[in-house]
């Protein structure tokens, strides 16, 4: 009898050293491993941006790429604004089927007077009101 009781305790403690070792697997297949292949697709794409190509920062800030130094890249994200960011922060590069790359066309002013229009119609409201445009967010 005592060497059935020994025999079962002993594959006892087997399992639950194993268990934790299965948790760590599964824990490394699935959440560990997945994130260290998508750092590296990111630092790939940032390597392989050139100049011209159209771009999604990490922030989700879309430009395109004017100019690349070692560690920095420019990108125009609108008609004369450049701005400088470090080369990791490259989400990716958007290339001619992705939805995005269509959005971001930088050759193309839009039309700036609509918002200008909407300024105007709100202060000759208050106007008309009798109310001072500037005393809009006051409460009374």
């Amino acid at each position: 009898m005592s060497l059935l009781a020994a025999a079962s305790t002993s594959s006892g403690s087997s399992i639950s050293l194993f268990l934790p070792l299965v948790l760590f697997a599964g824990i490394y297949f699935l959440v560990l491993r997945p994130r260290a292949n998508k750092a590296k697709a990111a630092q790939a794409q940032a390597r392989l941006a050139d100049v011209g190509d159209r771009v999604m920062m990490t922030s989700g800030m879309l430009g395109r790429v004017v100019g690349i130094n070692d560690e920095t890249v420019a990108v125009e994200v609108s008609p004369d604004l450049v701005l400088t960011f470090a080369k990791r922060a490259i989400s990716r590069r958007l290339d001619e089927s992705d939805p995005l790359y269509v959005a971001f066309d930088p050759d193309t002013e839009e039309d700036s007077d609509d918002d200008s229009v909407e300024d105007e119609s709100i202060s000759d409201e208050a106007t008309e009101k009798g109310e001072d445009a500037s005393n809009e967010g006051e409460v009374k």
